[in-house]
C-alpha cells in the first residue's frame, strides 16, 4: 500500500531489503518522507553511515558567558562539569554553565541532498547529569560501549571485538577463491 512517510527505527537491526522494500511504498506520493533513527551500532555502518553522508545538523549550545558554542557529545565528557556539587552542561570554552534552550541546530555540510540530525541524550532538557556521569565513570567496557551508543549516540565497537590490519592480513593467501 502506498503512504507519504516512512519511519524506520533501529534501522541498523533492520534487514537492508526491507528497508529498499519501504521505499517503494513512496512510489505514489508527492511528499517522499524517509526518517531513519536509532542508537549507532558500528562505525560507518546503518545510521552512523546515513548520518556521515548527511548534511550533518547538531546541536549547538550557546553561551551566554562567552558566546561560543559547544556540542555536548562531540565535547564530552569535557562538555559536562562538576559546578556546585552537582555534574552539569558546560561551555567548553569558558566553563560557564549552559542551557540546551541557547541551542540550535548547525548543519556542517548544508548543501547535501539528505537532512541529518545528532540527536543524544544529553540535550534532553530533563537528563539527569548526575546519573550519567556516575554511569559513565562507573562502567566496564561494554556498559562504557552501551553508553557511548545510547546515551552519545557515538557508534563503537569492543577493544575485543576489533581486527588489528594484521590480523586481517593474515587471513589472505595469494590463492584466489573460486565460485563453483
Amino acid at each position: 500500500f502506498p503512504c507519504d512517510r516512512v519511519n524506520r527505527d533501529e534501522i541498523d537491526l533492520m534487514d537492508q531489503d526491507m528497508v529498499e522494500k519501504s521505499k517503494e511504498r513512496l512510489n505514489a506520493s508527492k511528499f517522499r518522507q524517509e526518517v531513519n533513527f536509532g542508537s549507532p551500532t558500528y562505525p560507518n555502518y546503518g545510521i552512523d553511515k546515513l548520518f556521515d553522508e548527511s548534511t550533518q545538523g547538531k546541536w549547538q549550545i550557546k553561551c551566554n558567558s562567552c558566546g561560543k558554542y559547544t556540542s555536548l557529545p562531540d565535547s564530552f565528557p569535557d562538555s559536562i562539569k562538576l559546578i556546585d556539587g552537582h555534574w552539569r552542561r558546560a561551555c567548553v570554552h569558558c566553563q560557564a554553565k549552559i542551557y540546551v534552550a541557547d541551542g540550535d541546530w548547525q548543519e556542517e555540510y548544508p548543501d547535501r541532498y539528505e537532512k541529518g540530525r545528532w540527536v543524544d541524550g544529553l540535550m534532553n532538557p530533563m537528563a539527569d547529569m548526575d546519573i550519567y556521569m556516575h554511569r559513565y565513570h562507573n562502567s566496564d567496557e561494554k556498559k562504557r560501549t552501551e553508553f557511548m551508543r545510547s546515551i552519545l549516540g557515538i557508534a563503537v565497537i569492543e577493544a575485543e571485538n576489533q581486527l588489528s590490519q594484521q590480523e586481517v592480513l593474515d587471513q589472505c593467501t595469494p590463492n584466489l577463491m573460486t565460485n563453483h
